[in-house]
């Protein structure tokens, strides 16, 4: 026997909203690289789930998210250009804010200091503020990566980098 379309359509809208909150707060953590065990699997689980439960949901009230999207074209445009973005970029399991990233924490000082428009002598300044040790041999001050310096004081990376990034030259 089928459950009632009330009973389906509230068990279709708790399915989305708890899977929707459970993998937005496992995806951002995730993203700011706080995701201790296996957070990625219950991101991608619950993501899933949100799936299902989305589905579910529109199906259950098909009637009224026709009525409401057949009015509503910027919408619809905004849903369909959001949905091409994710595609394009989920290509090739492309992450690009985790490459972006990567890259920043590959840079070298100097070009750092170039997109922040901070000169050069300003470093050895943040570096003695933060208490930061920026000698290495074979290398001069402006040369180092993030990773680098990180590294070299057993710091986490972002925590360099949002020093670096926050300076003012105070």
């Amino acid at each position: 026997m089928m459950p009632s379309s009330q009973t389906q359509r509230k068990l279709a809208t708790a399915t989305t909203i708890s899977s929707f909150f459970m993998a937005g707060i496992t995806g951002l953590l995730i993203f700011f690289e706080f995701a201790p065990g296996s957070i990625r699997a219950v991101h991608e689980w619950m993501s899933i789930v949100f799936l299902f439960g989305a589905s579910a949901h529109i199906f259950v009230n098909v009637k009224m998210f026709k009525r409401y999207f057949i009015h509503s074209k910027p919408l619809m445009t905004g849903i369909v250009i959001m949905a091409g973005i994710v595609l394009i970029s989920s290509i090739n399991d492309l992450y690009v804010a985790e490459q972006a990233y990567q890259l920043l924490l590959n840079t070298e000082i100097k070009n750092i200091l170039i997109m922040q428009g901070m000169p050069y002598e300003q470093v050895s300044t943040w570096s003695q503020h933060h208490g930061i040790k920026i000698e290495m041999l074979g290398h001069t001050v402006l040369d180092h990566t993030i990773l680098e310096i990180a590294d070299l004081n057993n710091m986490e990376t972002h925590h360099v980098l949002e020093t670096l990034l926050a300076w003012k030259g105070r």
